[in-house]
């Protein structure tokens, strides 16, 4: 189910990529679930922060596609980058408490709540809305880089919850 983006509903006025941008934690959440619990307790290599180095990588090549698409013309390619970055940011701080296959539950309810409850009167996205705000804020990219910091060191640290990890 999609949420209607027509004129009148609270998602008409969230931008595309922010929307978009949300395939990044659904996909990595899909693809980094499926290894048994036993599995990243055993291993001899550092499957929690190969993980999150992955997911790292992924950002940052959507990084660099979105900026080589603004280059060519793409107007919202800025938006693009701050809510990758901020809902990423989201899936991997919530990892320790949810595990890879209920992290991205997290960065689309935050979507979902900001275009639903985060406007206020004159239509403008409440401070803790800004990942969908349509306006690019000054602070905007430090606050995401500072929620991606946070997110990856305590991916790194703490690893996904699983079955024998409560």
């Amino acid at each position: 189910m999609l949420p209607s983006l027509s004129s009148g509903s609270p998602f008409s006025s969230v931008p595309a990529s922010v929307l978009l941008a949300m395939v990044l934690p659904l996909g990595l959440s899909t693809s980094l679930h499926g290894a048994t619990p036993s599995l990243g307790s055993t291993a001899s290599r550092p499957i929690s922060q190969l993980d999150t180095a992955a997911c790292l990588f992924v950002l940052a090549t959507s990084v660099c596609v979105s900026v080589l698409l603004g280059s060519a013309g793409w107007n919202d390619w800025q938006i693009f980058v701050r809510s990758s970055i901020t809902l990423l940011a989201l899936s991997l701080l919530v990892l320790p408490l949810t595990g890879h296959r209920y992290q991205s539950i997290v960065p689309v309810f935050s979507v979902f709540c900001a275009a639903v409850f985060g406007r206020g009167p004159e239509g403008k996205p409440a401070i803790w809305g800004w990942v969908i705000d349509p306006q690019l804020q000054p602070w905007h990219i430090p606050a995401a880089a500072a929620l991606l910091v946070a997110g990856t060191a305590v991916a790194a640290v703490f690893g996904p919850r699983s079955a024998g990890n409560p």
